[in-house]
């Protein structure tokens, strides 16, 4: 598997990029590779409650360089479905992050006028706020009265410092019984959504089935990639264990450690490369190389040696380089070693 096989990749954050405070193996080098590649990425997150200029100024503290524009969290979705629902009135219990994302809504406090859709989903000890029984309640009488419950995601707890808190999937399960409603009335968002992925791939403009979701939870990221028709990349940087996978339906195409090792075997995988690399080599003793300006025929051989190696373009032009260097004459081409192929590969993942 190589980077380059993909026309997008996303990452989870907490627990793929960074735990708690500090950054994970691999996660710096992880973005720098992916500007270097050029590829559309993005990192995606349950979190509801901080924005992404947030998001991206607490990853920056870890040494983790990205731009609020690359962080797509459950907030994102949660607005696009409010939007879908033509909603005018939202009761928000969901944090601050929601508001700055719907301007062209009326924001309510009470319980009159009635609310077309409650928003659900906070972290509370994570931004230091205490849990407001009186706004729940609140909450809970606009559902009764008619209102769509909006989740932020599925999850059971949110990780925190020191242990775990609700998380947005536990709070809508509480209004949800308490108002009795029916599965129609309730619209849940972000990871393991199938639609908040594909949603992320729209935006980039690329099919899932060309896109990569590494992350840490087999359940939110792994199953809502593959859901998605995603490649997946599972990471033991996180909350998976080894036995969490072996209980589980859902298994990835492939794992590793953490970010640092999956860039590892990136580099070191053989790729077809190495084939192609051999049978250029063998196919090129039959024109001048490199082609010179005006003889046709050693440039179409060469055309036809290089199509059917199978090289990328930065290849081409090492080759080129390699066969003018004085240490290289066309004697050599068959006779390089095997190990050089395969370093070459690496180089070039």
């Amino acid at each position: 598997m190589r980077l380059t096989d993909f026309d997008a990749i996303l990452f989870d954050m907490d627990g793929t990029l960074y735990h708690e405070q500090y950054a994970l193996p691999g996660a710096a080098a992880m973005m720098t590779r992916l500007r270097d590649l050029d590829l559309p990425w993005a990192c995606v997150t349950n979190n509801s409650a901080n924005t992404s200029d947030e998001l991206a100024a607490r990853l920056g503290t870890m040494g983790i360089s990205v731009e609020p524009s690359h962080i797509h969290t459950a907030a994102h979705d949660m607005a696009q479905r409010i939007s879908q629902l033509r909603a005018r009135r939202v009761f928000n219990f969901a944090g601050r992050a929601l508001p700055t994302l719907l301007e062209a809504v009326q924001w309510l406090e009470a319980a009159d006028p009635p609310a077309d859709v409650v928003a659900v989903a906070t972290h509370m000890r994570e931004n230091d706020v205490g849990f407001d029984f009186d706004r729940a309640l609140c909450a809970l009488a606009h559902l009764r009265a008619g209102a769509t419950l909006v989740v932020g995601c599925n999850d059971r707890v949110f990780p925190i410092a020191g242990g775990v808190e609700f998380g947005s999937g536990a709070w809508a399960a509480l209004f949800r019984f308490a108002a009795d409603l029916p599965a129609e009335r309730v619209v849940y968002c972000g990871k393991p959504q199938p639609g908040f992925f594909r949603g992320i791939c729209e935006q980039f403009g690329v099919d899932p089935t060309r896109c990569l979701l590494i992350g840490d939870n087999l359940e939110s990221d792994i199953r809502g990639g593959r859901d998605a028709g995603m490649t997946t990349a599972l990471l033991w940087s996180g909350v998976t264990r080894p036995g969490d996978l072996k209980r589980s339906d859902v298994k990835p195409d492939v794992i590793h450690d953490d970010l640092a090792t999956l860039l590892d075997a990136i580099r070191s995988r053989p790729r077809r490369v190495d084939c192609g690399l051999w049978r250029f080599s063998h196919m090129v003793q039959t024109c001048n190389w490199p082609p010179r300006c005006g003889r046709w025929s050693d440039l179409r051989k060469a055309a036809c040696a290089w199509r059917s190696s199978g090289l990328p373009p930065r290849a081409f032009r090492a080759c080129s380089l390699m066969r003018r260097c004085p240490a290289f004459g066309r004697a050599s081409w068959t006779s390089v070693p095997a190990r050089t192929c395969w370093r070459w590969s690496a180089a070039m993942a």
